[in-house]
């Protein structure tokens, strides 16, 4: 086996009553064949208090940030050594943590390198006790100076109940449950700050959105529920007004008034911060539900989409396994 660690900051005689147990454990999983993270997890933490252990405060701090990588990568349904990958550090990296008020705030340049120099220390720690991770591969990718594009994905049943949860726990006069109930309809933020009272035909439980894709979608029973009674708090509201911003607000501040509403729906649902779940997920629900009643092309006109690709992406429609024409 080759030298632990190699330099002036290592001491021995600290580090090897970790470094020891971390040998220990190791070999005994490596004969066992077991290559489960789970099972790895107290040798590898072991042997990272064994790599740190000449700086204490060094050692906590990584301890924390790897323990958080161990917690996070099961939601991304990560369970065994070889199933680990360089995308799953790049979004570790970057992912948003809820601050003291429970707001999840963009992540600096500078805590993801510090993530990654963790992470990357985890790597080369399991690569010495024998794990066959490969920590060359996975920290080949360079991390960037902003975080990858994240992919919106639908929400869960439970995700979605705790969403409408949270809309209705509100005073009648907010605008958040008419928000969520057209983006639980299919509408954009540009499209829903569009919407006026014409727009909503209670009796036919439609909403009609304008602009580039226009169409009109079904509002469904809760949906029906919350806009009525947003309609019926605005007795004197004008047609053409609309439902969810105010008239005088220029177009940009009305979208980003919209998206931000959606993302506080979130936060206060506690899934703000899981992967994923985007403003846009609420929209891509329903329309996961219409891909699987009816067919594809009826989710990508209930979303305003031309391409069945880009749906099916979007809602991560697999098509070989679609009963259905």
């Amino acid at each position: 086996m080759p030298p632990l660690v190699a330099g002036p900051q290592f001491d021995a005689g600290v580090a090897f009553p970790s470094l020891a147990r971390a040998v220990l454990a190791a070999q005994a999983l490596g004969m066992s064949g077991d290559d489960r993270i789970e099972a790895w997890a107290a040798a590898i933490l072991a042997g990272l208090d064994g790599f740190c252990a000449a700086n204490p405060a060094t050692a906590d701090k990584a301890i924390e940030v790897v323990q958080r990588f161990l917690r996070y990568r099961p939601t991304r349904d990560v369970v065994l050594v070889r199933q680990i990958a360089s995308e799953i550090t790049q979004e570790f990296c970057w992912v948003a943590r809820p601050d003291r008020w429970g707001r999840h705030r963009p992540v600096l340049p500078a805590t993801a390198r510090s993530r990654r120099r963790a992470v990357g220390v985890l790597f080369r720690v399991a690569d010495t006790l024998g794990l066959d991770i490969n920590s060359a591969r996975l920290l080949e990718d360079p991390l960037g100076s902003t975080p990858p594009q994240e992919t919106a994905r639908p929400l869960t049943p439970d995700e979605t109940r705790a969403v409408k949860a949270c809309a209705d726990a509100v005073p009648r006069a907010s605008t958040r449950p008419a928000t969520v109930a057209l983006a639980h309809s299919g509408g954009t933020p540009a499209e829903i700050a569009a919407v006026s009272r014409r727009d909503i035909d209670l009796e036919q439980r439609t909403v009609r959105f304008r602009g580039t894709a226009p169409r009109t979608n079904t509002l469904g029973e809760w949906g029906s529920r919350v806009l009525g009674d947003r309609l019926g708090h605005l007795q004197a509201l004008d047609e053409a007004e609309p439902l969810c911003v105010a008239p005088a607000l220029p177009t940009h501040r009305a979208i980003h008034s919209i998206t931000a509403r959606l993302h506080d729906v979130l936060i206060d649902a506690g899934i703000a911060g899981r992967t994923g779940v985007t403003p846009a997920s609420i929209r891509l629900t329903t329309a996961a539900a219409i891909a699987q009643q009816r067919d594809i092309a009826a989710a990508a006109r209930f979303l305003g989409s031309r391409s069945l690709d880009r749906t099916a992406a979007a809602l991560r429609w697999d098509w070989e396994q679609a009963d259905h024409r």
